[in-house]
């Protein structure tokens, strides 16, 4: 069950799971505290990942936070993504997590499309390689969405 929130802002987790490389886990405390922020908020914060993978125990949902796994990189394609935004009135999503380069970027582009506004914070997104890291965040920050 989704809890019903005043805020029409969302934090979505995405592929933090267990099987994280370790140079992804310093993203840990950075999204522990922005977990941190939107819940003291109300806001949503809801985790997504492809596959069956678990979410880090560090980054724990609560029972009342929508977990669900995509066949994709975007969370949106065949996803209950779009239906839960929309229930909880959301309209401005702030996006963390893995991969920078692939699923955040492919993300951010559905959540465009869609008319919802995105932001991403730089620090709290990551990629193996800088190059692809960087890239991706100059294709968000200077064509696509506002990142912190």
């Amino acid at each position: 069950m989704i809890d019903q929130t005043l805020s029409d802002r969302a934090l979505l987790v995405i592929d933090m799971v267990d099987s994280i490389e370790e140079n992804a886990k310093k993203l840990i405390p950075l999204i522990q505290g922005e977990m941190q922020y939107f819940r003291e908020r109300h806001r949503p914060v809801l985790y997504t990942s492809i596959g069956q993978s678990k979410i880090l125990q560090e980054l724990s949902p609560r029972p009342s936070e929508a977990v669900f796994n995509r066949p994709s990189h975007s969370a949106f394609f065949q996803t209950p993504l779009e239906s839960i935004l929309r229930e909880l009135h959301v309209r401005k999503i702030t996006l963390v997590g893995l991969y920078t380069h692939t699923s955040i970027l492919l993300t951010v582009a559905d959540a465009l499309a869609r008319n919802y506004e995105v932001i991403v914070p730089e620090t709290c997104v990551y990629a193996p390689y800088q190059h692809d890291h960087q890239y991706a965040l100059h294709l968000i920050k200077n064509h696509w969405a506002k990142p912190l």
